[in-house]
């Protein structure tokens, strides 16, 4: 059987550790009460996420729990909503100050001193960088208590915004709009509109509700009316269950396809087709094109299906 050896400086370290868990009373790892006044102080990290946010999910569940039985006491979480506009500024002060210009949904701040963006390097780095705060902490005399980190001023978001310039919105608004996730519906129904024989004015009318249900759709996305439905307690366990209904869903369909596809190649004929839709709503469809909608329902049309594209585009290109 093989013997571990430990070296001096690791075994110094973990001996560092138990003392500091014994000095402090600091509660654990999602603990987020104010930190105490003693001598040795746990190592402060600031978790700035977003509700709903599914690299904030996956820092709780799988770099949380790891932290919490490596490091025990020796660390304290401080959760930071980036909801509220205190914590947004503190994040933005957090990151002129320390140079820091990665955008990323959820952040990691050990000690005031160093930032981490995004999931991949709070998993790689994060634990190294409390292991590096501990050590400082141990061979220091009389370390001082980590600093909280203070909402910056509103200029510091408005120097964002004038950073914002014309040529880049519209650049941003171009790639957005540039995506698989709306050309198909797009294609679809300006088919529908040629064959209804929707022309001139009406044609323009129509596009111009569908730009305005976009517009409205990303304008109450902005002003956080999904954060609503992220903040639900279990909003979290039903976007798995939806996800996971949806696999199933597309492997399923999946199948059917491949099977029809083999069986059109053998037969050419399209009846042998099993995914298509009855012949009752074939009829109704080919009726409407023939016949053409209404004004008015063509208009409605336009804005319902505005909304929904631009609303299933977001998990496309919707964080540009």
């Amino acid at each position: 059987m093989m013997k571990r050896t430990v070296s001096p400086a690791s075994a110094a370290l973990c001996a560092g550790w138990l003392l500091l868990a014994a000095a402090t009373q600091a509660p654990s790892c999602r603990a987020a009460a104010p930190l105490d006044a003693s001598p040795l102080q746990p190592v402060a990290v600031d978790f700035f996420f977003e509700p709903g946010c599914k690299d904030c999910a996956r820092v709780r569940e799988e770099v949380l729990p790891e932290l919490d039985a490596r490091f025990g006491a020796t660390f304290a979480i401080r959760e930071r909503d980036l909801g509220i506009e205190t914590n947004y500024l503190a994040l933005l002060a957090c990151m002129d100050r320390l140079g820091v210009k990665e955008n990323a949904p959820v952040y990691m701040l050990v000690d005031g001193a160093q930032l981490l963006a995004g999931f991949d390097p709070i998993a790689t780095n994060l634990a190294a960088c409390i292991e590096g705060q501990l050590a400082a902490r141990l061979s220091a005399s009389a370390p001082l208590p980590p600093p909280s980190p203070a909402p910056g001023e509103s200029d510091v978001l408005s120097a964002r915004m004038r950073s914002f310039t014309i040529g880049s919105v519209l650049f941003a608004g171009l790639i957005d709009g540039i995506n698989p996730c709306a050309f198909s519906t797009l294609v679809f129904l300006i088919s529908v509109l040629s064959m209804a024989g929707t022309v001139g004015r009406r044609l323009l009318l129509i596009g111009a509700v569908f730009c305005l249900a976009s517009f409205l759709t990303y304008t109450a996305i902005g002003l956080g009316l999904l954060r609503a439905l992220h903040t639900l307690a279990y909003f979290r366990l039903l976007q798995k269950i939806v996800d996971r209904l949806l696999i199933v869903l597309l492997l399923g369909l999946s199948l059917f396809s491949f099977r029809d596809a083999l069986r059109f190649h053998r037969t050419h004929h399209a009846k042998d087709v099993s995914l298509q839709l009855p012949d009752g709503i074939k009829r109704l469809i080919h009726r409407l094109l023939r016949t053409g909608f209404g004004s008015g329902a063509q208009v409605a049309s336009a804005f319902v299906v505005g909304a929904a594209v631009t609303g299933l585009e977001r998990v496309c290109t919707g964080q540009v």
